[in-house]
């Protein structure tokens, strides 16, 4: 039997693949996707922002609404410079689901590892990371389909539904309700009200055992990202993109006092006070002291969409979904406004394999064994049809891969990169990017504008980023 994960196996290059496969997100790309603010790159800014997903963009924005920020009559404005080795956004966040959700399963194993307060910092950043991005959207008038609703955790082996149905016993008798709008449905073979009948008319999936509903959020991030970058950009930051950022060099020179940093790229230096490291899985490539700490994984995403032609009612599903197998095997189902569906995660189908998964930065192909739409296979064949009620039609598809940054210990890394004045650092997500992000970012431009901690920017603390965190994995 195979070792899951893998050991860890360190790489030649931590840089992105010059080309990509191409995410149903990006099929048509914004006028920003190749820009380049001067014809030649800038050689010194104040503060350099690595990477131009929604952590280096969210982070921009961020630094540029603070009260010292350009709108204030403050004076000392700082310069924002973003770059990026291909196109603008066109990493993981251009190829996730476009999912946030506070998932049942990730609160409760949380609350087993970590205790109920460090757990409920994590549910109350969790939901208001949720009505962070909804005032965004709002306040800048971004057309990304954000939306608001319902999602499942829904648990079909008698095993894993027996476990959660104790999870939830034991959370409702603490008194601690999770989180906003937080229901649990139960069948009867494990303790709960509901007949199977009734579980599977409550969640359209075949099979159910046990559920858990909550409140969620669905979005098109690609969308909410480059509207971001070009509200930053409109107010004064300089875009860089297909530049590549090869290595972080302490200068000799304190100058006035502020750190000074050299960052080499392909195109020429680039002199800053600040730099930001928003690179996620490809963070070991500029932060050795990473290498192993924030693991590259591939993942592979699909599209799943009606036969083009076909006028009846799209699929029925108005509530996203995420699917439980068993131990760390779930997929996850996002409908769209259009009537199509994704349907990513793909551990279930890949576990076999997960050396072809793990410690790989190249995004230009397919999972082994997900060659000619094996994994759009998996998601028609297996889970649609298979399981979601009223989703027996779905036959056409696309399909996609992406890194993601993995840690150790589940949790984040960021804050101020230990040993290193002046960098700062937001990655390794585990997949969970969409909820962490954006405020994440915003701790980032109040620990550089502010000199404020990590705990006063309203971070959970086990996300902080360490010496002792690093060390731990060593």
């Amino acid at each position: 039997m195979s070792t899951y994960p893998p050991p860890f196996l360190s790489l030649p290059s931590y840089l992105p693949h010059p080309s990509s496969t191409t995410p149903y997100w990006r099929s048509q790309v914004h006028p920003l996707d190749k820009h380049h603010s001067t014809p030649s790159l800038p050689s010194a800014c104040d503060t350099l922002i690595i990477g131009t997903g929604l952590t280096g963009v969210s982070t921009a924005y961020h630094i540029l609404t603070h009260p010292n920020g350009p709108e204030s009559a403050t004076p000392d404005v700082p310069s924002v410079l973003l770059i990026d080795a291909r196109g603008a956004c066109s990493g993981a966040t251009a190829r996730n689901g476009g999912h946030l959700k506070p998932a049942f399963i990730s609160l409760a194993s949380n609350r087993k590892t970590l205790g109920k307060d460090a757990a409920e910092e994590i549910k109350r950043f969790a939901e208001a990371q949720i009505s962070a991005l909804d005032e965004v959207v709002r306040k800048e008038n971004i057309d990304c389909e954000f939306r608001r609703g319902k999602s499942w955790d829904v648990f079909l082996g008698d095993e894993a539904a027996s476990q959660k149905s104790r999870d939830w016993k034991d959370w409702e008798a603490e008194g601690w309700g999770g989180i906003e709008g937080m229901d649990g449905f139960v069948e009867k073979e494990h303790g709960g009200k509901l007949s199977g009948e009734q579980l599977e008319e409550a969640t359209h999936v075949r099979g159910a055992k046990m559920a858990v509903r909550a409140s969620a959020a669905m979005l098109w991030a690609y969308k909410l990202t480059m509207g971001l970058l070009e509200w930053c950009v409109e107010r004064g930051a300089q875009v860089q993109t297909e530049t590549i950022a090869l290595e972080l060099v302490k200068l000799g020179g304190e100058g006035d006092g502020k750190q000074m940093w050299l960052v080499r790229t392909d195109r020429g230096e680039i002199r800053c006070n600040k730099v930001v490291v928003a690179t996620n899985a490809y963070t070991a490539g500029l932060l050795e002291e990473y290498e192993g700490v924030i693991r590259p994984v591939k993942g592979v995403n699909s599209l799943v969409q009606k036969p083009e032609g076909d006028q009846r009612t799209p699929m029925v599903l108005n509530d996203s979904c995420n699917l439980h197998y068993g131990p760390g095997l779930a997929s996850y189902i996002v409908p769209q406004p259009s009537g199509s569906t994704i349907v990513g995660g793909a551990f279930t189908a890949f576990k076999e394999n997960a050396h072809e998964r793990y410690d790989i930065v190249d995004d230009s192909t397919l999972v082994p064994g997900a060659e000619g739409g094996k994994e759009i296979g998996w998601g028609l064949k297996d889970v649609l049809p298979k399981w979601m009620k009223g989703c027996d039609d779905m036959s056409k598809g696309q399909v996609w891969s992406g890194i993601m940054g993995y840690t150790p210990d589940d949790m984040p890394h960021i804050g101020r990169v230990p040993g290193r004045d002046g960098v700062y650092i937001a990655a390794g997500f585990n997949g969970r990017g969409m909820l962490i992000i954006f405020l994440a970012a915003k701790s980032l431009a109040r620990m550089m504008l502010e000199g404020s901690t990590l705990a006063q920017a309203g971070v959970p603390t086990c996300f902080e980023t360490s010496e002792d965190r690093l060390r731990k994995w060593d």
